[in-house]
């Protein structure tokens, strides 16, 4: 049996002023401690906060919105979502390969009806509850978390960088008010998260092949860094 992905280059879609990156770059430095982030905000003529929120803006919000508007959930980790930078400004964002990390929600969404039935039936159908998890632990917990200590020595501690970030959800959901109802529904604002602990079904079940997808177990919920970033942000 042979298998393979076929893909298209992400410069195929962009203009000439326009260049791809993964967001998994963005975590790395060049060994003697200089960050790809600042390297880039650095050259961009923007401040780190400006910088931060047209990458929120332009990454996080989009992913945001496919789910709430038409209950679609990506694990948007750094390898499948390329930031898309002109003049190394983040100005937009591609998503790919996300073959067995994409769900739909268990509800019946008037923007699903239009989808082909036997892609619905092939697409695991989970509630508002779980699915957001797929951005709060597929992009937040395994992006985020690794991009923001590198910003600390530019002085935007942690909780100034989740703060940006809640501050752009909060305009967008302003800006969103027929929504209302989708954004209860997928709370990112809430005072608590669940903690997913995907190592620890590994342990368990180990590493091998199996025809079904694991499920994760829950830890104890954890303050949600959002909230603490809010509180940081009217402190400033």
């Amino acid at each position: 049996m042979l298998g393979c992905i076929w893909r298209e280059r992400a410069e195929a879609v962009l203009s000439d002023n326009q260049r791809p990156l993964s967001m998994a770059t963005l975590m790395q430095d060049d060994g003697q401690g200089n960050a790809c982030i600042n390297e880039l905000i650095a050259s961009s003529g923007l401040s780190h906060e400006q910088w931060l929120r047209a990458m929120f803006r332009h990454v996080v919000i989009p992913i945001y919105h496919l789910m709430c508007r038409y209950g679609v959930g990506l694990v948007a980790h750094g390898q499948n979502v390329t930031l898309v930078l002109e003049n190394n400004i983040p100005t937009g964002c591609i998503i790919k390969d996300f073959h067995g990390d994409l769900r739909l929600v268990d509800q019946p969404y008037p923007e699903l009806e239009s989808l082909n039935q036997s892609i619905q039936d092939n697409l695991t159908r989970l509630p508002p509850h779980y699915l957001v998890h797929d951005l709060l632990t597929g992009h937040f917990v395994t992006v985020l978390r690794f991009v923001s200590p590198w910003l600390e020595s530019e002085g935007i501690s942690e909780a100034l960088f989740y703060g940006y970030l809640a501050d752009e959800i909060k305009t967008y959901q302003t800006s969103h008010s027929e929504l209302e109802d989708r954004f209860k529904q997928f709370n990112l604002l809430s005072e608590s998260i669940d903690k997913i602990c995907l190592n620890r079904v590994r342990f368990k079940i180990g590493y091998g092949d199996s025809s079904e997808r694991p499920l994760p177990e829950l830890g104890k919920p954890i303050p949600n860094p959002l909230l603490i970033g809010l509180t940081a942000l009217d402190k400033r």
